[in-house]
């Protein structure tokens, strides 16, 4: 008997987005440990090309899924099933594929965007999450599974860590006198941040650079020789930069997302309440003080922080939760 194949989809996006990265690492972990897997794009001839990948790419015009077929969906496409969203050219392709699949997983990766696009006088009838085709949901955080077991304590849900791929992210003991960030999120407070930094001048010899549309190799070369990373995440399922900072040795300040409280831990980073932008700043300089007072202590801080991410975040560890989530998703569906 042929085996099933997993179809997962994903945007027509090819800017750097780990959301994506991470759909099209779900494909390629389940194809080397005896799955079939496939992303769908909707553009014909259309693959992610800012990170390194030989991932078997379907297209939807072309795609017939069969019954014993399974199709994981990202929760971003639930905004297909609002009353609100006029549907029509690709979308309504979409949103029928999705109405045919039989086997429906949602890859959740980001718990607070489940009802995007939704009005909030809408009526709650939301086919995506309550079809009966939905047979599980994935998460990425213990912040994301309490989420869905308080919204849908019905749902199968499955909870899987991310890897920090060490191929790209690796420590780096010497470091420059720099200060890296990411700007697409939370660009508000980003400018606030680096601002009041620079007004009030206090950061001395350190350097701020923003990482901005660079490749997966081009990112873990900055982290590399950054001493401190500052994360703007907001709610956020897994946050992956500041995991991939620790990888590389930074110091990690800032916010969590939520869905990164589980590793901004006090003894190996600095964790910012969310949206307190003086606390931010103030922090930094904390560390820096910090820094030029007492490096090896930095240095422990940084070396317990890579440690703990090796360890909790590792690519064994994924392939692991990965191949017995789908074990059991598989076995339970056939029982049915």
């Amino acid at each position: 008997m042929n085996k099933p194949t997993i179809y997962i989809l994903s945007p027509d996006t090819n800017v750097p987005t780990g959301g994506i990265k991470q759909l099209y690492r779900n494909a390629d972990i389940l194809n080397k440990t005896g799955f079939h897997a496939s992303i769908i794009h909707s553009q014909n001839g259309f693959r992610c090309t800012w990170f390194d990948n030989d991932t078997p790419v379907a297209y939807l015009a072309e795609t017939k899924m069969k019954k014993s077929d399974y199709l994981i969906v990202p929760e971003i496409f639930g905004e297909l099933f609002s009353s609100e969203i006029e549907i029509g050219g690709v979308n309504r392709e979409l949103r029928e594929l999705i109405h045919l699949s039989r086997k429906t997983v949602i890859f959740n990766q980001c718990c607070y965007l489940s009802f995007h696009g939704y009005s909030v006088a809408e009526e709650m009838t939301n086919p995506f999450w309550l079809s009966k085709s939905v047979i599980a949901t994935i998460v990425v955080s213990e912040d994301s599974r309490e989420y869905m077991h308080s919204v849908f304590p019905k749902m199968r849900t499955f909870r899987i860590h991310n890897s920090v791929d060490p191929k790209f992210f690796s420590y780096q003991r010497e470091k420059k006198k720099q200060i890296c960030f990411m700007t697409r999120k939370l660009h508000d407070d980003v400018t606030q941040v680096v601002h009041i930094l620079k007004y009030r001048g206090l950061l001395g010899d350190f350097r701020l650079i923003p990482v901005e549309n660079k490749t997966e190799q081009e990112v873990a070369e900055i982290m590399k020789d950054s001493l401190i990373f500052l994360s703007f995440s907001y709610q956020e399922g897994c946050p992956l930069p500041p995991l991939e900072a620790m990888m590389c040795g930074c110091l990690v300040i800032g916010y969590d997302g939520r869905g990164g409280r589980e590793y901004f831990k006090n003894e190996f980073s600095y964790p910012v309440e969310g949206g307190d932008i003086i606390g931010f700043a103030k922090k930094i300089e904390e560390v820096i003080r910090f820094y030029h007072r007492d490096p090896s202590a930095v240095d422990a801080k940084r070396e317990k922080a890579f440690e703990y991410v090796r360890k909790t975040y590792s690519p064994e560890r994924e392939r692991e939760e990965i191949t017995q989530c789908w074990k059991e998703i598989i076995t339970n569906s056939d029982a049915q």
